[in-house]
C-alpha cells in the first residue's frame, strides 16, 4: 500500500488465547502487522489474534507530550546517565580489545584450518560439476542457511496481495512467465535463473539443479478449495497454505490465485510463496515492483544501513569489535516466557490488519523527536507488557527480537538473492511508563544504528556456511535462533498505487519465516 517508504513494518505476534480486551481496531493507509492504541500519552497497545501480526490504532492528544522533557528529565539523572555511559564505553573498549587480542593469538591455528576447509570445498565443487555435467550450481552460503529448515518450521516467505476484480489465472501465468521467469538483463541473460531451479544435495553440499520440463501452470494456479465466506475463512486458508511443502524437483515458488470471498465480491487475492533460499524479502519486492506491475516507477534511492557513516570506519569497527560481538551472541541467554520456549507444532495462524494511517504515529514521533520505528517498537514492547499482565505473568526484563537488515542499495541491478544481515533488539517489556519505555527503545534503536553488528553477522553467516560442515552450522544457527522470541521484518512497499494484470492492488502484506523455535507460541486462556 502507498505509505512512508521508511515506515512499513510487518511483525509477528499472538493467537487465539488473547483476552477480549485485546481486539483489532484499525484506521487506514498502510497495511501493517503493527501495534498500538494510544490515548493521552503513549498509552495502551493492543494485539490482534495471530502468531504473525498485530495492529495499532486510536487517536491521541500530543500537546501534553511536548511539555515532557523527553531526553533529559531531572538533572541528576542526566549526570548519572552520562557517567554510567562513559564507564560502559570504557568497559566495552577493554573487553573488545581482549577479544580481538584473543583472536590474534588463535589466528595461527584458525587460518590453516580455514584454508583446509576452503580447499576441500573447492575440490567438492569441481566433483559436483563433473557429476552433473555442469548443470549444477553450488548454492551460496547466505542462501543455503535457509535450507536447514524443518517440516515444523519451513523457511518459506508467504505474502498476500488483494486486487480489484475476480482474478484471472491465465493472465497471471502470462505475466509471471514473460516478466518474471523469462525476464532478461541488458546482456540477454536470464535475470532470475533460480525461478527454474530447485535445491537438492550432492556430496553433502546444497546445489541448484534445473527443473525438467518447466511448466508455469505448476507454479501459478487457482485455489480449488471450498468457497471462502469472509476474512476469517481467508485467514484460515492462507494459514494452511503457508505451511505446505513444495514439490520435490520443482522450483520452490508458487502463486495461488484465490477467488473473492462472499463478503467482498469485488476483490480477489494472490498468495505468493517462495523459499527463502531463493532471495530475501527486499529482493522479491524490488523484482515485483519493477518487473510485474503494470505501472512500474523508477526506484528511489532509500537510506540504507551504512549510508550515513563511512564504510571504511564500519569495516575497521567490525574487525575490531567483531570477536567480542560474536562471543557475546554465542554466550547470550535465550528468552524464556509464556510466549517462547516450546517446540513448534507446524500449524500456522495468520492475520493482517486493515490499512492503517501513519499520521498518528508521525504526530507521536514529531512530539518526542523519535522515529516512526522507535514509536512502533516501543508500542510493540508495551503490547507485550499488557499481554503478560493479562495472563498474570511477571513480564521479562526484555524480549529479544531478530531484525533483518538489507545490505543492497536501490542503485544495484535487481536480482533474486539473499543480501541481508541480522541485528538484535531487546524490547523493554518490564517498563510500565510509556514515555520511559519510548526513551529506552530509542536509545537501543540508536545503538543498533551505530553498531558494526550487521557487517559482523553477515561475515559470520557467509564465512561459516562456506567453510564449516553443515552439521555444525545447523547446530550453531539453530542455537542462536532459539535465543530470540521473534523476527521483526521491515520491507518498504510501493510509494504509489500499483496495478497488476489490469487490476488495482489494494493491500499487500507478508510473513517471514522463523528459525528453530523462534516464533511466538501463546498458550490459550
Amino acid at each position: 500500500m502507498p505509505g512512508d517508504k521508511d515506515d512499513a513494518l510487518h511483525n509477528g505476534v499472538a493467537d487465539d488465547g488473547l483476552p477480549p480486551s485485546m481486539k483489532n481496531r484499525t484506521t487506514e493507509s498502510v497495511s501493517l502487522a503493527g501495534v498500538t492504541s494510544t490515548s493521552e500519552e503513549l498509552k495502551k497497545v493492543t494485539f490482534d489474534k495471530s502468531p504473525h501480526v498485530e495492529t495499532y490504532t486510536d487517536t491521541m492528544e500530543v500537546s501534553e507530550m511536548t511539555k515532557t522533557n523527553f531526553y533529559t528529565g531531572p538533572t541528576d539523572n542526566v549526570v548519572l546517565r552520562t557517567f554510567r555511559n562513559a564507564l560502559t564505553s570504557i568497559w566495552e573498549f577493554i573487553t573488545a580489545l581482549a577479544a580481538f587480542l584473543l583472536l590474534l593469538v588463535l589466528l595461527p591455528v584458525l587460518l590453516p584450518l580455514s584454508l583446509s576447509f576452503r580447499i576441500y570445498r573447492r575440490v567438492d565443487e569441481q566433483i559436483i560439476r563433473y557429476k552433473t555435467n555442469g548443470e549444477a550450481a553450488v548454492i551460496k552460503g547466505v542462501d543455503s542457511i535457509w535450507l536447514q529448515d524443518t517440516p515444523n518450521n519451513r523457511a518459506i516467505i508467504n505474502a498476500i496481495l488483494a486486487a480489484k476484480g475476480q482474478g484471472d489465472v491465465i493472465k497471471w501465468r502470462e505475466i509471471l512467465l514473460k516478466k518474471f521467469v523469462l525476464a532478461k538483463n541488458d546482456h540477454g541473460e536470464i535475470l532470475f535463473p533460480k525461478l527454474r531451479e530447485y535445491p537438492t544435495t550432492l556430496l553433502h553440499r546444497y546445489i541448484w539443479m534445473p527443473e525438467k520440463d518447466f511448466d508455469i501452470a505448476n507454479h501459478v494456479y487457482m485455489y480449488d478449495g471450498l468457497p471462502l465466506k469472509n476474512k476469517k475463512d481467508l485467514e484460515e486458508c492462507v494459514g494452511k497454505l503457508s505451511q505446505r511443502a513444495f514439490k520435490k524437483r520443482q522450483a520452490q515458488w508458487e502463486v495461488i490465485v484465490i477467488p473473492p470471498t462472499k463478503d467482498a465480491g469485488g476483490t480477489y487475492y494472490a498468495l505468493f510463496r517462495a523459499h527463502h533460499s531463493i532471495a530475501d524479502g527486499i529482493s522479491f519486492v524490488r523484482a515485483f515492483l519493477q518487473n510485474l506491475v503494470d505501472n512500474p516507477l523508477k526506484e528511489e534511492e532509500t537510506k540504507r544501513y551504512a549510508s550515513t557513516v563511512s564504510k571504511t570506519w564500519f569495516t575497521i569497527a567490525a574487525i575490531f569489535f567483531g570477536p567480542k560481538l560474536a562471543l557475546q551472541r554465542l554466550a547470550a541467554v535465550g528468552d524464556h516466557s509464556c510466549l517462547h520456549g516450546r517446540e513448534m507444532s507446524g500449524v500456522k495462524l495468520v492475520t493482517w490488519s486493515d490499512p492503517i494511517s501513519l499520521a498518528l504515529v508521525k504526530k507521536i514521533k514529531n512530539a518526542t523527536k523519535t522515529t516512526v520505528n522507535d514509536v512502533l517498537m516501543s508500542c510493540m514492547a508495551g503490547a507485550f507488557t499488557d499481554y503478560f499482565a493479562s495472563r498474570k505473568e511477571i513480564p521479562p526484563t526484555h524480549l529479544l527480537t531478530t531484525i533483518p537488515v538489507a545490505l543492497q542499495a536501490a542503485s544495484e541491478e535487481i536480482s533474486l538473492e539473499n543480501r541481508f544481515s541480522l541485528v538484535f533488539l531487546r524490547l523493554p517489556t518490564s517498563i510500565s511508563d510509556d514515555i520511559e519505555r519510548l526513551r529506552v527503545t530509542k536509545q537501543r534503536m540508536d545503538a543498533i544504528k551505530r553498531t558494526p553488528e550487521p557487517l559482523v553477522n553477515e561475515f559470520l553467516i557467509r564465512y561459516s556456511m562456506s567453510r564449516l560442515p553443515g552439521s555444525l552450522t545447523r547446530r550453531l544457527f539453530d542455537g542462536l535462533g532459539r535465543k530470540s522470541s521473534m523476527i521483526l521484518s521491515n520491507v518498504p512497499g510501493p510509494q504509489h498505487h500499483i496495478q497488476i494484470a489490469g487490476s488495482e492492488v489494494t493491500m499487500m502484506t507478508f510473513w517471514p519465516p522463523q528459525r528453530a523455535n523462534g516464533s511466538l507460541l501463546p498458550q490459550r486462556s
